[in-house]
């Protein structure tokens, strides 16, 4: 039969475990955090130059069209063929 000694050694042994097991949790969470975070500048970097170049494209579909005198297709409306 276990002692009320043994049952407190028993716990304090879970206690330590279940302490050092949240901590290599903890330090994997961050890891993952540091990564995210680091996705997350990335994505917007790249949205920053999609923007970029889609206004770049933008700029010279409007030269093109003075150009050709064509006209520049506008979002939500539908281009009228000659």
């Amino acid at each position: 039969m276990l002692t009320n000694e043994d049952l407190q050694a028993i716990s304090g042994l879970i206690t330590s475990a279940v302490t050092a097991s949240e901590g290599r949790m903890m330090a994997r969470m961050d890891k993952i955090d540091a990564r995210l975070d680091n996705m997350d500048a990335r994505l917007d970097n790249m949205d920053t130059r999609l923007d970029n170049a889609v206004n770049a494209l933008v700029e010279w579909a409007e030269q093109v069209a003075v150009i050709t005198k064509a006209p520049f297709p506008v979002q939500h409306q539908p281009v009228v063929e000659p």
